[in-house]
């Protein structure tokens, strides 16, 4: 367990420091940034495969509790049942529960498709809402981007 943290830990220190001493180089070939996205969908992976990693290692020492149960039982002459469906159904409920987390939060990304789906009007409104409210405070030329989305230079 130790060295599956020291390894993960190893492996996110070994990309931001790469990526800052690359980040000259994506700047000057005009690459594409990562974004947050970029490492949230390894990490959704990530969690999918330990969580069945965690499932399959607790029915597992489940079943043999079980198993060393019943032969104890049967050994001292008593009749002994075990409630291993029970253990089983919430092994089954957790996980239908955390897939459906991760599910909410894969469409959630989406916002103009999928189950939960908002119209790009409203973060339109918003959008010209707050570009006029930021115009008139501080005034046009102050805007980071022009009409069209393109930044505007910085003045050096």
């Amino acid at each position: 367990m130790i060295v599956t943290i020291v390894v993960a830990v190893g492996a996110v220190l070994s990309g931001v420091f790469g990526r800052r001493l690359l980040r000259r180089q994506l700047e000057s070939l005009k690459t594409p940034t990562l974004t947050v996205r970029d490492f949230v969908l390894p990490l959704q992976a990530l969690t999918v495969f330990v969580l069945a990693f965690v499932l399959v290692a607790a029915s597992n020492s489940n079943g043999r509790a079980e198993e060393a149960v019943r032969k104890e039982a049967k050994a001292l002459g008593h009749m002994y049942d075990v409630a291993g469906g029970t253990v089983t159904a919430t092994l089954i409920v957790t996980t239908a529960l955390l897939t459906s987390v991760l599910l909410v939060i894969r469409d959630v990304e989406r916002p103009f498709s999928g189950v939960i789906r908002i119209s790009s009007g409203v973060m339109t409104a918003v959008e010209d809402d707050l570009t006029e409210n930021f115009t008139a405070a501080y005034g046009e030329n102050r805007l980071p981007c022009d009409s069209q989305g393109n930044p505007h230079r910085a003045a050096r």
